[in-house]
């Protein structure tokens, strides 16, 4: 909690910074919530008729936490913005409310609609990035960025106004999954038929947890087996996080011939699975395999940002607690029969 109370305390700092030497027409943004559009990688501010829109490219702002330096501040990321490039900046000014509904947000980029624009201001320079974890009651459900304008000319015609310093504003970006598994009473994992039948998997909603093994794994003697280690290279044994844009079936996880949208894509790329086995006493010949997660840390797969997320962070902090006491995270328990 001190961590992150610590890197809180770090992040206001920066966003709370003098604005510099500003001085652009009637250039005033005082609200450091920044509104997005993610649809069109849009952050933008209003203020009465202005508005201030950044188009920032997603391989640009991603969540993954700053680092700090041997002081102890932190290393903002810092991103070219052009008038010709994927990272762009406008000020406008409007003969109307800058926040009418979807004037910003539109599908077609940046349209001039009602209201007209009636002064536009280009951008190149540069802006700094900062990013933190947003940890609620203990969980990670997203992201802080916090967005400074370190440096940018703005030219409209022949005149050139230069801003530099000035705090653009923070915005939260979310997960995007849920990550409800460890309440079950008891957790059950079951696996595919057919061609699939070495994939045992969980489901939450539109998440799902798949386990990839070799067939024959899951062997019908009593006992432990050795640790199974994941790798950030495909290996054999292969533990897979999937986020679908809808409600998660089995017919989608297992027929690998279906065609279903899908979110996210991650994969274990450290950690370990513990599987032990046990047979039903009041039917033998009936075979329970107990698969727990151990410090097992998730790499994005459908990105190339190196995102990560650590599994223990995204359990509730009672779960997590459950999981670190009893040698993991119990995933469920696979049932096989002689």
């Amino acid at each position: 909690m001190k961590k992150i109370v610590a890197l809180v305390a770090v992040l206001i700092a920066i966003v709370g910074c003098d604005d510099g030497d500003v001085d652009f027409k009637n250039f005033n943004f005082p609200n450091t919530t920044v509104s997005t559009c993610i649809k069109n990688n849009l952050y933008y501010k209003t203020n009465g008729t202005e508005a201030i829109i950044l188009e920032i490219n997603p391989a640009e702002l991603y969540n993954i936490p700053s680092e700090f330096d041997e002081n102890g501040d932190i290393i903002p990321k810092e991103v070219a913005i052009t008038t010709a490039g994927a990272n762009k900046i406008i000020y406008r000014n409007y003969n109307g409310a800058a926040n009418t509904a979807n004037l910003i947000c539109t599908d077609d980029g940046l349209p001039v609609t009602s209201p007209n624009v009636i002064e536009e201001w280009t951008g190149d320079g540069t802006i700094l990035i900062s990013t933190i974890e947003n940890i609620v009651d203990g969980k990670l459900e997203g992201y802080i960025h916090a967005i400074t304008l370190q440096e940018i000319t703005f030219s409209s015609g022949e005149e050139d106004i230069r801003i530099n310093n000035n705090d653009f504003g923070t915005f939260t970006s979310d997960i995007g999954f849920n990550f409800d598994f460890g309440n079950e009473e008891v957790p059950v994992a079951i696996a595919c038929n057919g061609i699939a039948a070495d994939r045992v998997y969980k489901i939450s909603g539109n998440d799902v947890l798949i386990l990839n093994f070799p067939e024959g794994t899951f062997v019908n003697e009593i006992g432990n087996l050795p640790a199974i280690e994941f790798s950030a290279e495909e290996e054999e044994h292969e533990l897979l996080f999937t986020v679908y844009a809808g409600a998660a079936t089995s017919s989608a996880i297992c027929d690998l011939d279906t065609t279903i949208e899908i979110e996210q894509r991650w994969r274990a790329s450290s950690g370990s699975a513990i599987v032990v086995t046990t047979e039903d006493s009041l039917n033998p010949g009936t075979f329970f395999h107990e698969i727990r997660l151990q410090d097992v840390v998730f790499t994005r797969i459908d990105l190339t940002t190196g995102e990560t997320f650590t599994l223990y962070d995204v359990l509730t902090p009672e779960n997590a607690q459950i999981a670190q006491n009893n040698g993991g995270f119990l995933l469920g328990t696979y049932v096989t029969e002689e």
